[in-house]
């Protein structure tokens, strides 16, 4: 009977401890997987690459990773088969040149029984910064140019002008847009076109970002040796934007007669210019806007300084035609011809003179090139000298006004 007991309470000993083993293990055990977590890489910049990682707990078999991506990236890797963490993917960012992209990327991990969990993380990409363009310069003191060279690594176009220029030459080049790389030559005049001149030059490069660059060159301008017995019309720009002026210095080298009075010039243009005198009334062919063009002498200071051809001369002063008579003719041949004539007073005849005579403005509104000449004779004479007897009239030798190979411009450009 005792024996019975024994037995009785080891059974219940056993049956005691097996029911307090099927507790164990009985909470929440994790069945898939939980608790994504992103890894956003540092220093993203629009147009590299960065590195995305995510890391997460449980999942029963083999796991797959899904990423997703807004359009901040060029677009999402291939889903990662059978994945542990980390698991990660690399992408290339886009951007805007104008402000920065947020990203959102969202992963899912899901495991072989269907049970998935997600994460998520944001970023920014920040915008493409616009690089400013190059600029390089190559002066051509023979042809009195500036070769500009151009680079935008982005592709942008890019204006040029000459912003500063010295004061020896004319600085009426106008704007030249190049896109992206390319060259252009800027074509320069001294402003004392048979002195030449030397001086720096200044050009500005801008892009459609507004980035702009500088550079500096020292360019030197030959003058131009005048032949005896010949008279030049020589203009001091060689291009210019349409309806804008050109100044054209007439000039002659020793003349082979006594001089004393110029007594008539016609400087001629093709009539397709459209080009009217600076100065003037409209109805004679004049702009009519502005005190008349006219100069004695050299460019620069009043119609009545004693300079150029005339410094050795040494008159008094100058008896000027009223800038209403000076007018635009019909020359023939599809010619205007522009009359000039000037008047030393308490001069003398001269025959070692030589330099500029007179200069004066055209505005031109038509584009394109256009050269300049003279007409000698038409129905009376037209350019021509005389000395203190008046007579009798002087022709020069040489009035073709085609002296480009010796290094004087004939023509210019009408942009």
């Amino acid at each position: 009977m005792r024996k019975l007991f024994v037995l009785l309470g080891l059974g219940l000993v056993v049956l005691a401890a097996s029911c307090e083993t099927l507790n164990i293990g009985n909470g929440n055990p994790i069945k898939g997987p939980a608790n994504v977590q992103i890894t956003v890489p540092a220093n993203i910049v629009a147009g590299g690459t960065g590195t995305f990682s995510a890391t997460w707990q449980g999942g029963i078999g083999a796991t797959t990773v899904t990423w997703d991506f807004n359009a901040a990236v060029t677009a999402d890797p291939a889903p990662t088969a059978n994945a542990t963490p980390p698991a990660t993917a690399t992408v290339t960012f886009v951007g805007s040149t104008t402000a920065a992209t947020a990203g959102t990327l969202t992963v899912t991990v899901t495991d072989s029984n269907g049970q998935s969990a997600t994460g998520t993380a944001t970023f920014s990409v920040p915008l493409i910064p616009n690089v400013a363009p190059t600029i390089t310069l190559a002066a051509n003191n023979a042809a009195c140019t500036v070769t500009a060279t151009v680079h935008d690594d982005d592709g942008d176009d890019v204006t040029v002008e000459a912003t500063t220029v010295a004061a020896a030459f004319n600085s009426n080049t106008g704007v030249q847009t190049i896109s992206g790389d390319g060259t252009h030559d800027f074509s320069f005049s001294a402003l004392d076109v048979l002195a030449g001149g030397t001086g720096d030059i200044t050009f500005t490069a801008t892009d459609t970002f507004n980035n702009v660059v500088t550079a500096t060159t020292t360019l030197t301008c030959a003058g131009i040796m005048l032949a005896a017995d010949t008279i030049y019309a020589i203009p001091t720009a060689s291009s210019i934007a349409a309806g804008s002026n050109e100044t054209i210095v007439v000039a002659t080298g020793v003349p082979a007669n006594p001089f004393q009075y110029l007594t008539g010039t016609r400087v001629t243009i093709d009539q397709s210019s459209g080009a009217l005198y600076v100065g003037g009334t409209a109805a004679a062919g004049g702009t009519a806007d502005v005190p008349g063009s006219f100069n004695a002498g050299a460019v620069g200071g009043t119609a009545g300084d004693v300079d150029g051809f005339w410094t050795c001369m040494a008159p008094a002063s100058f008896l000027l035609p009223p800038d209403n008579f000076i007018q635009r003719s019909d020359a023939g041949g599809g010619l205007y011809g522009f009359d000039f004539n000037l008047t030393p007073l308490g001069g003398a005849d001269v025959t070692t003179c030589e330099g500029a005579l007179f200069n004066f403005q055209l505005q031109v509104p038509n584009a394109g090139t256009y050269t300049l000449g003279f007409q000698d004779v038409n129905t009376v004479s037209r350019t021509y000298y005389q000395d203190g007897n008046q007579t009798p009239d002087y022709f020069w030798g040489d009035f073709s006004n085609n002296h480009v190979a010796d290094g004087a411009p004939n023509s210019f450009t009408v942009n």
